[in-house]
């Protein structure tokens, strides 16, 4: 009956539009009453004639819309009217809803809120525990974010998954999405949703079974089927939507339909089945010393938090700056032991079992959130310093370039190597520095590092690789070739030199009229020779001219070119 009403065509649509939808029961009130009469009195109104009833229910964040998806799935007539939280109306607003859903009496819908309030999980169980589908909606903008409300409720429901042992068919809406989002849910929102609901089925397994994590991520596989659907805005593109709940529908309508065929619920009983369950998920309160501990043991946690992280937060902005701490493991590891010692000392009187739990979960949140913000500021400064490294690397490939004796001459293999190893151990030192030291001593450690300097050397080696090809390498050598053709124009200069000459003179004066004169010369390389002859010489007895014939100078000369 339900396969053949939900697969129904547009006919059953326009008659289903007609009929008036069934006014909701408040199921729990806001002080935690369930309301089984109402539920019987709503059920033998509208479901009299139902032998089994399939459940379907639906919780989630307040305001995000369900209720209206609600309406227009099922043709009920919850109030979709925005509750802020905080307000008065979301003060008074029940626990939980119910009504029969108007195209087929035998589908009984659920509607409630996650809240942080006390008996949110107790809800969020119950609707796990009776509901063959489960319904939670999510804003879009929350989906990755952890929020506490969303997360009380998913847990409480994988908590009724595990403990009821068949698969649940949980379906994820997510709401306000964006229209690419909407056209591909499973590659944009699934991931995420996905990854939360196994982190939080990982912490189930961890306190109850004690599973490895391949395990609990297979067990979730096995105790939940997981679905993510994305809706858009209603009131930003009306169309989208409508074509959005029409795949929706079509999406529940084989799970609804497998549920019926396989379980259900006799009207007549649900309001007593549904009573009993939820009595029996009511929770043991805590004692007083119980609370006390687990107030002290928040306050030590929130205390010690407070010592360590505005000290690792500068750290981080400095590392945002490009700024590089060169002793940041030896700071960021005193800082997170003097917090874990400054919580230890704090809860060392923690002596309750559920305390103790507690303690061991906060000691262990307050290493993973100090340690995650140092790790944050350790990859930014490890990033710079590996640019760094890369630069003064080509900087020392460009030296060996400017000291080749020609300049298209390939690199030096030998040599450029030698800097290669050079640059890979000045950064494993530096990076050693960075490191928290109890994270540098274990295993994992160990793993990350040899990744780090295996990454680093594959940079280098990458970068020695195509250095021929790169612009400084290009540059350079086409300013040495050019420098190169420029001297070649220029002229040769004349080599230094200083070359020695000798010079002689000679003079003939010969007694007479001076009407006779006549000079020659003779040059052999830097050596030469004049004689000149002359009848201008006086008589002797007559002038007193004593001078002799012939007169020979010597002369040595030298040539000097700079």
């Amino acid at each position: 009956m339900v396969a053949s009403r939900w697969s129904t065509g547009v006919l059953l649509a326009t008659v289903a539009a007609t009929r008036a939808a069934f006014n909701p029961v408040e199921l729990i009130d806001v002080k935690g009453r369930l309301n089984s009469a109402g539920l019987d009195a709503h059920l033998k109104q509208h479901a009299s004639a139902v032998p089994k009833l399939t459940i379907v229910s639906a919780v989630g964040a307040p305001g995000c819309g369900k209720e209206r998806l609600l309406n227009d799935l099922f043709r009920t007539s919850f109030d979709s009217s925005l509750c802020l939280p905080g307000s008065s109306a979301a003060a008074s607003k029940p626990l939980c809803v119910a009504s029969v859903c108007a195209e087929d009496p035998s589908v009984l819908l659920l509607g409630s809120d996650a809240t942080p309030g006390a008996d949110a999980g107790r809800v969020a169980a119950l609707h796990a525990q009776v509901a063959g589908v489960v319904l939670v909606h999510l804003w879009q903008a929350d989906v990755g974010r952890a929020v506490p409300a969303n997360r009380r409720a998913l847990r409480a429901i994988l908590e009724q998954a595990q403990e009821v042992g068949k698969p649940t068919q949980l379906v994820v809406v997510v709401h306000d999405c964006a229209p690419e989002d909407c056209a591909n849910p499973g590659a944009s929102l699934a991931p995420s949703v996905t990854r939360e609901l196994e982190d939080l089925w990982q912490e189930l397994g961890i306190a109850g079974a004690g599973e490895a994590d391949k395990g609990a991520a297979a067990s979730l596989a096995s105790a939940a089927s997981v679905s993510v659907f994305a809706l858009p805005s209603p009131e930003a593109d009306s169309a989208t939507y409508a074509a959005a709940c029409g795949q929706l529908k079509a999406v529940l309508a084989p799970k609804v339909a497998a549920c019926a065929a396989n379980a259900g619920m006799s009207p007549e009983a649900a309001g007593k089945s549904l009573a009993s369950r939820w009595a029996g998920a009511a929770p043991a309160l805590p004692s007083k010393a119980e609370l006390e501990a687990l107030c002290a043991v928040d306050s030590a946690y929130y205390e010690s938090l407070a010592c360590a992280m505005p000290s690792l937060v500068r750290m981080r902005a400095a590392a945002e700056k490009g700024g590089v701490i060169g002793d940041l493991g030896a700071q960021a590891g005193k800082l997170i032991a003097d917090a874990v010692q400054s919580f230890d000392e704090a809860t060392s009187a923690v002596a309750l079992g559920a305390a103790l739990s507690a303690r061991a979960a906060r000691r262990a949140s307050l290493v993973e959130d100090l340690t995650a913000e140092a790790e944050a500021a350790k990859a930014m400064m490890l990033a710079s310093l590996t640019q760094q490294a890369l630069k003064k690397f080509e900087a020392k490939l460009l030296g060996l370039v400017s000291k080749l004796k020609e300049p298209a001459d390939p690199l030096p293999d030998d040599k450029a190597k030698k800097e290669l190893r050079a640059a890979s151990l000045h950064l494993a030192s530096a990076a050693q520095k960075l490191a928290l030291p109890f994270q540098a001593a274990s295993k994992a450690g160990a793993v990350a590092k040899a990744k780090e300097t295996d990454n680093f050397n594959a940079e280098l080696a990458a970068l020695l690789a195509g250095f021929d090809e790169s612009g400084p390498c290009k540059v350079l050598r086409m300013n040495r070739l050019q420098r190169k053709v420029e001297r070649a124009k220029k002229q040769p200069k004349q080599p230094r030199s200083i070359v020695p000459g000798f010079h002689l003179a000679a003079m003939m004066r010969q007694v007479g009229s001076g009407n006779l004169q006549g000079f020659a010369g003779y040059a052999l390389g830097p050596h030469s020779i004049d004689f000149g002859y002359t009848n201008s010489r006086g008589d002797p007895e007559l002038t007193g001219d004593k001078s002799p014939l012939l007169r020979l100078q010597p002369k040595v000369h030298f040539d000097i070119d700079l």
